[in-house]
């Protein structure tokens, strides 16, 4: 079930993550956990969502890595980025909220973990398994 992820995040440097809007713990613990693997085997991430995280939810990013997207200050970070990786959403672009505008746009190559069926296949690579309970489950077993 990994091996394509792994590939992918293996043979490329820079990372874009990112979620639905309103995120919750899952989401953002989610993009969080990943963040740390690919920082750990040397990978450049930024994580962009289109809303802050809740007041909360503040604990899980005590680094505060978790930035809010800026259409003047995060595009050309995108357009940078060689895989953007969308994790726990489910229901194509627009549940990305505001970024999932200009990522509909620019249409980096993407990959989707979700514990969430989507008819819509709107990445280029999804990792779907609707007997996990959570992303995070999935994330950790991609990372253990």
């Amino acid at each position: 079930m990994w091996t394509e992820v792994l590939e992918i995040l293996q043979r490329h440097s820079r990372f874009i993550i990112t979620t639905h809007s309103n995120p919750d713990l899952d989401a953002l613990g989610s993009e969080l956990a990943l963040d740390e693997y690919l920082r750990a085997i040397g990978k450049q991430v930024c994580i962009l969502n289109s809303d802050p995280v809740a007041r909360p939810h503040r604990f899980v990013d005590p680094r505060r890595r978790i930035r809010v997207y800026q259409p003047r200050r995060h595009d050309r970070l995108i357009e940078q980025a060689e895989v953007l990786v969308v994790l726990d959403a489910s229901g194509g672009w627009n549940r990305l909220g505001r970024i999932g505008d200009t990522l509909s746009r620019m249409r980096p190559y993407s990959v989707r973990v979700d514990h969430h069926p989507d008819p819509q296949h709107f990445t280029d690579v999804e990792v779907v398994d609707d007997n996990a309970a959570a992303t995070a489950e999935l994330i950790f077993e991609l990372v253990r």
